[in-house]
Parts: C-alpha cells; structure tokens; sequence
C-alpha cells in the first residue's frame, strides 16, 4: 500500500474512532517537519508520521515531533500501520473511559 493510501485509510479509522483529526500538506507555508496526522483525541494532542515499513522518520521530523512531546505535553509516533495507530490510541480511550466510569 502506499503511503497516501495508508494515510487515507488512518484518518478514516481515526474520524470513527473520534476525535479531530488533520492531514498536513508540506509546502512553502508550512512549517517543516510536521508529522502528516494531527489531532486532539480525549482531551490529548497527537501527531503521527505515516512511513512505508522500512523507511523512518528524517532528522527534522524527529526532532519536531520531540518538540511536541517536550514542550507541549504531545504524543508523536511514527506509524506503518493501522493496528499501530490503535495501538497508540488505546491506553488514551482507556485512561478516558475509567476518569467516566470513576465520575457516575
């Protein structure tokens, strides 16, 4: 699968699992290094790099997505997969679920 196919098939996987969810677009307005996914899913921000297996992150966006997750509390991960983006979602929807269940 390519990567603009699997990045396609992500955000539609994310959308129903809730949340706001963005893909950015490089270009010359657009500040480098921003992981292709962004969103806020229960209350956390999140960016997720998409790559093909194999391939991994360049320096400038390892370097931006350690600036999302040290200045601003962020969760960056590079993915391959869906079941890796579940994977991340996971232990946030449950976090969010036991702080509903612990409210009634």
């Amino acid at each position: 699968m390519s990567e603009t196919r699997l990045v396609k098939t992500i955000l539609k996987v994310l959308r129903e699992q809730g949340g706001w969810w963005i893909k950015t677009h490089g270009g010359p307005f657009q500040e480098r290094g921003l992981p292709d996914i962004l969103g806020c899913f229960n209350g956390r921000f999140i960016g997720i790099e998409v790559k093909k297996p194999g391939e991994e992150a360049s320096l400038i966006q390892k370097y931006v997505m350690k600036e999302i997750e040290e200045k601003g509390g962020g969760i960056t991960k590079v993915v391959t997969s869906v079941q890796e983006v579940l994977i991340l979602l996971s232990p946030i929807w449950m976090a969010y679920d036991r702080r509903i269940q612990q409210s009634l």
